[in-house]
């Protein structure tokens, strides 16, 4: 189990472990046979709801409807893992070489997400998805939930661009930010 040193409201730092990505996929899927899917608030815009709120972890259920999805972003250092729970996701994400791959995830599916990975979630199909969502330690900043939303008509090739979004500063390649 690694750790990652979180800043708190007072200005110092705390040491909270991150939990294992093979247990937040566990995690992830097992939610997702659950399917709790009544726990979603009503509407028609991408909306989620919390399901576990722990000091390591938390794990949320996000419904997208056709055409909606998020602009380039990070965890802020937290693993992550993610289980379609129904419909079809397309993931585009920062590759290690810093290019950008693109892969489609669907009903059933879980991954992984280590600390540093940077991606655009959007559904492009015309139906709604549902998924599970898992980090750890939780999320800090949750501004680019809302503010950094996107929709399948406004997706661009502009990935780089898009890490200095202003929903979660400026996270372009190569700045390193304290941890």
């Amino acid at each position: 189990m690694s750790t990652h040193r979180l800043p708190t409201t007072d200005g110092t730092t705390r040491c909270t472990p991150a939990l294992e990505p093979a247990l937040l996929a566990d995690i992830a899927a097992g939610l997702g046979a659950s399917a709790p899917i009544d726990r979603l608030p009503a509407g028609e815009a991408r909306r989620w709801t919390y399901l576990i709120e722990a000091e390591q972890y938390e794990a949320l259920i996000i419904a997208w409807p056709a055409g909606t999805g998020l602009r380039m972003h990070d965890h802020d250092g937290s693993r992550a893992a993610l289980h379609i729970v129904s419909g079809r996701l397309r993931e585009r994400y920062l590759g290690p070489d810093g290019h950008v791959a693109t892969r489609w995830l669907q009903a059933g599916d879980t991954i992984s997400l280590p600390h540093d990975h940077h991606h655009e979630v959007i559904n492009v199909d015309g139906a709604q998805a549902v998924s599970i969502h898992v980090y750890s330690p939780p999320l800090r900043e949750v501004e680019f939930r809302v503010d950094a939303e996107i929709s399948a008509t406004a997706a661009t090739d502009d990935i780089g661009g898009r890490l200095a979004h202003p929903a979660y500063g400026d996270r372009r390649l190569g700045t390193q930010r304290p941890m």
